[in-house]
């Protein structure tokens, strides 16, 4: 369990606290962390935790605890606390988000990831983030999931330095908003591609990235049915066909995935362009806050969007995953 899951605005309790505080309190509380620690797998923790309790009650100096728990018995230090209650002292000096940080898991050091419109970079691009990377010992470089490269293992004085010699804008990795742009090659170089997904995916990201919306929105355009860059768990999807463009919303990852469903079928360019606008308001202006698309959808119905954006109601259709049945069918 590691210790960036608490407050820092905790310290660590001293024997003499526990004692003073009242030992069935602090040995009860224990147990119930022993009992968690041991269904997570830490067969080691609760039998460390239970030798500084022998210790604390017969009165002698326990021995430390393993790293991995040494701190996770809290109190509440006022001391410890910033001016706006909020922080402890020695916690991060910026947030999540503020000049498009993402804090690391040693809660000292930062990643950046720098927008790099679906994802097509130059030689010279590269060579300008490997620099920096370089010069502020970057501690690894990542090729993130959103078409981005994280910078990560910044210290926190050198984040407005890095940006500015990056030249670059940050990407939303955070936040309520519009997340992403994912976009595969299409017909500007991939074999199998049946519509100019780059021409498409650059219009959308021009227009929409880093757009407030009440809860995030992912979006990904694919220029064939392939879907390499994963339309079905996107907020929005866009599937190229040798008709035209399809439409399909709705989808989500994470916990509670969601395939998502398709609004409208072989559409021009512009159409499509229209229509991602379109979804986007209606998304705005009828989602609750930090609510996803298919939640909203969920509660309004799929035939709510297809009237705001003035199209013809869909049948319902979702993506479907392929059975061992329907690949012999096929055959």
């Amino acid at each position: 369990m590691p210790c960036a899951r608490f407050d820092p605005r905790f310290r660590a309790v001293t024997p003499s606290e526990m004692r003073s505080d009242g030992t069935r309190a602090a040995n009860g509380f224990v147990c119930r962390l022993s009992k968690l620690l041991c269904r997570l797998g830490f067969s080691r923790v609760p039998h460390a935790f239970n030798a500084k309790l022998r210790a604390i009650n017969a009165g002698a100096a326990p021995r430390p605890l393993p790293s991995i728990c040494a701190t996770h018995l809290f109190v509440d230090d006022p001391n410890t606390r910033h001016p706006d209650n909020s922080i402890g002292a020695t916690a991060p000096s910026l947030r999540d988000g503020d000049q498009g940080v993402v804090l690391q898991r040693d809660r000292a050091t930062y990643a950046v990831a720098p927008h790099i419109p679906c994802g097509m970079v130059t030689p010279q691009l590269l060579r300008k983030i490997a620099d920096v990377a370089e010069r502020y010992q970057c501690q690894a470089l990542k090729l993130t999931s959103a078409e981005r490269i994280a910078l990560i293992g910044l210290k926190p004085s050198d984040i407005e330095k890095v940006w500015q010699e990056l030249g670059m804008q940050p990407g939303a990795v955070t936040g309520e908003r519009v997340r992403s742009v994912r976009v595969c090659p299409g017909t500007d170089f991939c074999k199998r591609g049946q519509q100019n997904s780059l021409a498409i995916g650059r219009a959308i990201d021009a227009a929409h990235h880093g757009q407030p919306t009440p809860g995030k929105l992912k979006i990904s355009v694919s220029g064939c049915p392939n879907q390499c860059t994963e339309t079905a768990t996107k907020d929005i999807g866009l599937v190229g066909t040798k008709s035209g463009w399809d439409l399909w919303v709705g989808g989500s990852g994470g916990v509670n995935p969601r395939l998502a469903s398709r609004l409208a079928k072989r559409c021009s360019d512009e159409e499509i362009v229209r229509l991602v606008d379109g979804v986007i308001a209606f998304f705005t202006a009828n989602a609750q806050p930090k609510e996803r698309l298919h939640r909203t959808l969920s509660r309004l119905g799929l035939n709510s969007l297809a009237d705001f954006l003035g199209i013809p109601q869909p049948v319902t259709e979702t993506h479907t995953i392929p059975t061992s049945a329907d690949h012999k069918a096929a055959q």
